[in-house]
């Protein structure tokens, strides 16, 4: 198995829509930040499956939130 790496962009979205989802709601933010992690192993496991994106990336969907993981996987890691 990779391991997933998160460019500075990326890190900096889902760590501003952790904080949206927890003003909008108690614990929503711990709820987003459990379906990126879901979706950050559905990718691990199996990086193929992901939708195919542009330029060479795949997608998984976030379960109950309106978002998807975008990334790109080789031998070593997964940039997300």
């Amino acid at each position: 198995m990779t391991s997933a790496g998160f460019i500075a962009p990326a890190r900096r979205e889902f760590l501003s829509e952790v904080a949206y989802y927890q003003r909008v709601e108690e614990g929503l933010g711990a709820k987003f930040l459990a379906a990126l992690e879901d979706a950050t192993a559905r990718a691990l496991a199996c990086p193929m499956t992901g939708s195919p994106a542009l330029s060479g990336t795949r997608r998984v969907f976030l379960k109950d939130f309106p978002f998807a993981l975008i990334y790109r996987a080789d031998d070593q890691e997964t940039t997300v």
